[in-house]
């Protein structure tokens, strides 16, 4: 039981997280370490953008801060439209850093949530469709359909045996861009088969 606490608590599990290289696997008779809260935070956004080649999400102890490179000046605005500019956990604060790539800004643009919208996601190979509607009670909308998928990432979550987190691209983005992002809503799009019926076809 030990060595699996161990592999699940201790940095050989979670080999890419900057925080949680410092929490080593405990010695044989000393305290378990958790990885901190927003390790989660910065797993969450590497998942997001795991299938876009043009956004890597990386994580700065120092500065307490995810970075976020774009290497696209539309996915760059995005970001910086999109995103929220800190998030709190508790007393702590993480900054979100959008940088570009190459290192140098690109020129100024201006962009509206669908704007960005369409751009933040464009060729992510995890969506299958960006839909913009007019709804009479809420105006314009923007639907983000992610593909039906389970991300997964280590959480140090005891409820698996493998202190894995399994969700959605939908409850990430509502998670973390939703506060921020008004007009956006994300979902995923339908998996065969669905189960039950609209709840306007009852009984």
């Amino acid at each position: 039981m030990k060595k699996f606490l161990k592999s699940l608590f201790g940095c050989k599990s979670q080999p890419e997280c900057p925080v949680c290289q410092q929490n080593a696997a405990p010695e044989e008779n000393g305290p378990l370490k958790l990885a901190c809260p927003w390790t989660t935070y910065y797993y969450q956004l590497k998942a997001l953008f795991r299938k876009d080649a043009r956004i890597k999400a990386a994580f700065d102890e120092d500065d307490r801060a995810v970075k976020l490179y774009a290497d696209d000046p539309d996915k760059y605005w995005a970001l910086t439209v999109l995103m929220p500019e800190t998030v709190s956990f508790g007393n702590v604060v993480v900054k979100n850093i959008v940088i570009p790539a190459n290192g140098a800004a690109p020129e100024p643009k201006s962009m509206t949530y669908r704007e960005a919208a369409h751009a933040l996601f464009a060729g992510n190979e995890s969506v299958a469709d960006i839909v913009d509607v007019e709804n009479v009670l809420f105006g314009e909308l923007t639907y983000v359909v992610f593909k039906p998928e389970v991300v997964q990432f280590f959480n140090d979550d005891l409820q698996d045996i493998n202190g894995l987190c399994s969700t959605l691209n939908a409850d990430i983005c509502r998670e973390i861009l939703g506060p921020t992002a008004a007009g956006i809503r994300f979902g995923t799009a339908p998996a065969d088969p669905v189960v039950g019926k609209p709840l306007g076809e009852w009984p």
